[in-house]
């Protein structure tokens, strides 16, 4: 790993692998997310299938809560689940999605035009089987396509089943920790810490 420290053992199985915050804990900053059904708690309203994929609510698995997005996907060309956003043109949004596959390969998260013409902020990661993977990945919208769907896509043309949850869009270049929605978009403010002056003194400084 990179950095001067040595952290604890993250699990690698043929691939590349990457540890990611618990959003339980530590130091956040203030964010929306956009997308209004993101842990689809109650239901799989707002989901569509994309291509010739089938899509549905499941309790199989789950990354937060009880729920998530059963996905099964065609086999042909790359397809998935999409999910509407309202969002502006020329402006910067950072996108994340926690994916679960039996199957190892590679899967995509993106912003698309409505007609599915462009596409901004595409990140490609090759998700390892049976564990919970985090795809990120942030764009800018021009100043003239109507943007209005996030798309989660299994780029491995075959029949494969998958599962979603935590699906997240907000403003800005760095995509921070879900935020859960189930109907509307949800908002986290900023964090911050407070500790006793007396632990300080003048020839101090925070770390």
């Amino acid at each position: 790993e990179t950095g001067s420290v040595a952290t604890d053992y993250i699990e690698t199985n043929g691939a590349i692998a990457n540890r990611y915050p618990d959003s339980s804990y530590g130091i956040w900053q203030g964010a929306t997310n956009l997308v209004t059904n993101g842990g689809l708690e109650t239901n799989a309203t707002g989901w569509v299938g994309h291509g010739n994929a089938a899509i549905s609510q499941s309790s199989t698995y789950s990354k937060f809560g009880s729920k998530s997005l059963k996905v099964i996907s065609g086999d042909t060309g790359a397809n998935g689940a999409r999910f509407p956003v309202s969002i502006s043109n020329s402006t910067t949004y950072s996108m994340g999605v926690w994916v679960y596959s039996p199957d190892a390969g590679n899967m995509d998260i993106a912003i698309w035009r409505n007609d599915f013409g462009a596409y901004v902020g595409s990140n490609t990661v090759n998700v390892s089987a049976n564990t919970w993977t985090y795809i990120s990945g942030a764009g800018t919208t021009d100043g003239v396509s109507p943007w209005a769907t996030l798309l989660v896509r299994n780029l491995n043309g075959a029949i494969r089943t998958f599962y979603v949850d935590g699906l997240q869009l907000e403003s800005g270049s760095t995509s921070t920790p879900y935020i859960e929605t189930n109907g509307s978009t949800s908002a986290r403010s900023a964090a911050s810490v407070l500790t006793p002056s007396s632990i300080l003194n003048p020839t101090q400084g925070w770390v």
